[in-house]
């Protein structure tokens, strides 16, 4: 077939990188999809309709947008605000899992 010995070494080594990289890509590529899995949804059910949720000063959500399409999020643990005009704020710490979590807040309003 032509492969004396001195090129056999050099056959072999290509053989096995080459096996070795698609090795790594399929396990790269396995990787993504249990990563994608592991990702925290947050689903909102907030009163009132104008209430919008914060991380600090960056805005998240608004209550309908948040009650129909789960924010995606790593899990960990979360400090989130919930603010609406003439009511008091409400503060928050979830410690987010895989999967969906499901939050109802109801804020009070301030009185007049």
């Amino acid at each position: 077939m032509g492969i004396t010995l001195r090129k056999l070494p050099l056959a072999l080594v290509v053989f096995l990188g080459t096996t070795l990289c698609i090795a790594m890509l399929l396990e790269a590529c396995a990787g993504t999809q249990t990563r994608a899995n592991d990702t925290a949804r947050l689903l909102m059910n907030i009163e009132p309709a104008q209430g919008r949720l914060y991380q600090g000063n960056r805005f998240l959500g608004s209550a309908l947008a948040l009650e129909k399409t789960p924010l995606p999020l790593s899990p960990g643990e979360y400090f989130f605000t919930v603010k609406a005009p003439h009511f008091f704020p409400h503060d928050l710490r979830l410690f987010l899992k895989p999967g969906l979590t499901k939050v109802s807040i109801k804020l009070r309003p301030i009185p007049q």
